[in-house]
């Protein structure tokens, strides 16, 4: 299990993550997985700025995916210095979270199952405390291709 993210239910989950979770089995339409193209923005205007879409890169046979931002919510730029969209996730540059992030992206695109997590991000000595929803998707509605995430903030303590 990833050292930053602790698995949470959907129960213990946000009411804004919840949610989510209702839009996106609302957009599967009798599939396994929806595809990119099911997800529309302006049914997700108050999560906007913290979504973000994930690209699962097959790399060829017997080789993981590796990831890619495809989009990175606005919310985030401020947590990560930049904004990554574009940019591969092993390029993200705190090792311990990156490697996190890999592995629960991994898990996303393997087990295909919607994942909550509750996890801290520590920016200038505050502890920002999150919680997330991972979400696959596929263009083929079988292969997961892509993970949907939305990362929302519960409160920040001082040093």
């Amino acid at each position: 299990m990833p050292r930053h993210f602790n698995r949470i239910t959907e129960d213990q989950a946000d009411s804004r993550l919840r949610r989510l979770l209702s839009y996106w089995q609302e957009a599967k339409h009798g599939r396994l997985y929806p595809g990119r193209a099911a997800v529309d923005p302006l049914k997700l205007k108050d999560l906007l700025g913290r979504l973000v879409l994930v690209d699962a890169v097959d790399q060829g046979a017997g080789q993981p995916p590796r990831f890619r931002y495809r989009l990175f919510g606005t919310g985030y730029t401020f947590y990560h210095g930049r904004d990554m969209t574009g940019k591969w996730v092993d390029e993200v540059a705190e090792a311990t979270f990156r490697d996190d992030l890999l592995e629960v992206y991994a898990l996303a695109v393997s087990k295909g199952q919607p994942g909550f997590y509750a996890y801290d991000y520590i920016v200038d000595t505050r502890r920002h405390r999150f919680q997330a929803s991972l979400l696959p998707l596929a263009e083929d509605g079988a292969k997961v291709d892509m993970v949907l995430t939305c990362a929302v903030p519960l409160d920040t303590e001082s040093p």
